[in-house]
């Protein structure tokens, strides 16, 4: 023992409980629920319930609430469980849309995130090609969108 009083690091035991089960986020889907929706092929998102009582029950991205299947509406001691099925924390309700609509999605932003970096290059390009001819003296005209008359 140190002269605190305390067991040094080396000297303590090994944790023996997993802390994700101890110190699980307040926003993590339940396991039966997570089973459901991998079952009906489903990602789930939390979203803004206020928002989207507000806009009458559409979602700018088109997530539509989770509503719980009977099986698992039985249980009312649930936190967050609604009588109508949907599924809440807070203000939030737990929002799916299908697999693959998922995976268009993602590719939609990762298509648009490459674009804009092509994008961004080309105008450095171009920033660099302008530069370059300010100092070559003038006699060199640049001209732009040359490429659609080919």
């Amino acid at each position: 023992m140190n002269k605190n009083g305390k067991l040094p690091l080396s000297k303590k035991g090994t944790v023996t409980t997993n802390p994700d089960s101890v110190f699980s986020s307040k926003l993590a889907i339940p396991k039966d629920i997570q089973a459901d929706l991998d079952e009906r092929k489903l990602e789930a998102r939390w979203i803004d319930g206020k928002s989207l009582t507000e806009n009458y029950g559409y979602h700018a991205k088109d997530w539509i609430p989770y509503e719980m299947p009977e099986k698992l509406r039985k249980s009312q001691w649930r936190t967050g469980n609604d009588p109508d099925g949907t599924f809440r924390r807070g203000t939030l309700v737990l929002a799916v849309k299908s697999t693959e609509d998922v995976a268009k999605h993602k590719a939609f932003l990762k298509l648009r995130a490459e674009q804009s970096t092509v994008q961004r290059h080309n105008k450095e390009e171009a920033e660099k090609m302008r530069h370059w001819a300010k100092e070559t003296g003038g006699g060199v005209k640049i001209l732009e969108g040359y490429e659609e008359n080919e």
